[in-house]
């Protein structure tokens, strides 16, 4: 699955350490979605869509803080009447647990 917006972009405020990588003030910084949601260092099984992962509430999806998604609760509101569509499609069984958006 990818994400609609593949990037986003910000001017690095003041120098910062990121992880090791030193970011200048008035340089760029761009964040690119689909290579947060595939982080090794968070996701065991980086590239396999797994919506049962315990931790996968820390997707990018919907971006974060002042910028964060303003369909995100639509697209929340949406994903319980499609799960159920699907898993009547399927064998699978989804088991019901707090929600990971």
């Amino acid at each position: 699955m990818e994400a609609p917006i593949q990037d986003f972009s910000r001017y690095v405020g003041r120098d910062y350490d990121l992880d090791g990588v030193s970011l200048p003030e008035g340089s760029r910084a761009i964040i690119f979605y689909g290579a947060a949601n595939r982080d090794p260092r968070q996701f065991r099984n980086p590239d396999r869509f797994d919506v049962r992962r315990d931790n996968a509430g820390r997707h990018m999806a919907f971006g974060t803080g002042p910028h964060i998604c303003l369909g995100m609760n639509l697209a929340k509101l949406r994903c319980g009447p499609c799960s159920s569509r699907l898993r009547g499609r399927s064998n699978a069984s989804i088991s019901r647990r707090k929600s990971a958006c």
